[in-house]
């Protein structure tokens, strides 16, 4: 769920415990970026996807958020979903340019801490 203090566009990123960083929305799980000021889940109630699967070793996963007032496109890898280190490099660049009261970004995180016990 996220709720942000104003409407806007929506660019969520998450990091897996391996490493890996992937594009949240927009995605399957929420393939339109705008965001209204009010409490949203993520996934979207009409995504293609209506679960993320959380898998990979035991560790700490990342969700970064950034709500702006303009669409912020990112470069796109051959997958989609998959970020490249340039991807994260050019959204530091897009923010960092842009005036301050035009963005806001919001970060939590959640462990992994061991897989389910098979029966």
């Amino acid at each position: 769920l996220i709720e942000p203090h104003e409407p806007g566009h929506l660019l969520l990123i998450g990091r897996s415990s391996s490493g890996e960083a992937s594009c949240l929305c927009p995605s399957e799980f929420a393939p339109d970026d705008r965001i209204a000021s009010e409490l949203t889940p993520i996934p979207r109630l009409d995504a293609r996807q209506g679960a993320f699967l959380v898998s990979g070793p035991s560790g700490r996963e990342h969700v970064f958020a950034v709500v702006s007032r303009e669409r912020i496109q990112l470069t796109q890898a051959a997958d989609p979903a998959a970020m490249l280190t340039e991807d994260l490099e050019h959204l530091a660049a897009k923010l960092h340019a842009l005036p301050h009261d035009e963005w806001i970004a919001y970060s939590t995180y959640f462990d992994i801490v061991s897989d389910y016990p098979k029966s």
